[in-house]
Formats: C-alpha cells, sequence, structure tokens
C-alpha cells in the first residue's frame, strides 16, 4: 500500500461544504497525491480537483461517506479544490503531499 507523506505547513485546505458547491485554491508545487477526508459524522461529500476553478457536483464527482478518506493522484498542475454535501456542513480537508 502506498505511503502518503503531507508537504509542509500550509498545503491543506478545508472545505465547509454545504448543498452548494464550496471551492478553495491549494498549494500542490511538488505533490503527487491529495489526501481528502470527509469529517463530517452523517454527511457524504462530493469533491472534485483541478488547475483552474472547481465546482463539485453531487452524483458526479467522486464522493465520500460520512467520516471517511482517500488518496487520490493528481496532475502537477492541480491548484483548486471543491466539495459539496448532501445536507448542511460537512468539513472536507484537502491535504496535499507525496503518495510512494
Amino acid at each position: 500500500m502506498p505511503t502518503f507523506t503531507p508537504l509542509v505547513a500550509g498545503n491543506s485546505v478545508t472545505c465547509a461544504a454545504t448543498a452548494a458547491s464550496a471551492g478553495s485554491a491549494i498549494t500542490c508545487t511538488g505533490a503527487n497525491a491529495l489526501h481528502i477526508a470527509n469529517t463530517s459524522a452523517p454527511l457524504y461529500a462530493s469533491v472534485r480537483w483541478g488547475e483552474t476553478s472547481q465546482t463539485a457536483t453531487l452524483g458526479t464527482s467522486l464522493t465520500l461517506p460520512p467520516e471517511k478518506d482517500i488518496v487520490v493522484d493528481i496532475p502537477a498542475n492541480t491548484a483548486f479544490v471543491a466539495a459539496i454535501s448532501t445536507g448542511n456542513t460537512a468539513n472536507v480537508v484537502f491535504t496535499a503531499g507525496r503518495s510512494l
């Protein structure tokens, strides 16, 4: 199983996802992966990432169950993330890093 190592401090953002997509810029210089964690206990969250501003859509973006996380490979030019939830606020934490 690959090992994920976060980059230096400051390469993590939290999107307070509601029923509308919430986006943020993220610094991914030197990263090849994102650790994405849905910290909400009751809510599902869908997420997206890319080199330009992103909009997450329920059902068509990668969806994380409540209190689950995943590590995904990213292109070198990733600079934006977004999340949307199935209800009230679900905090989704994106952390840039290296997967070896």
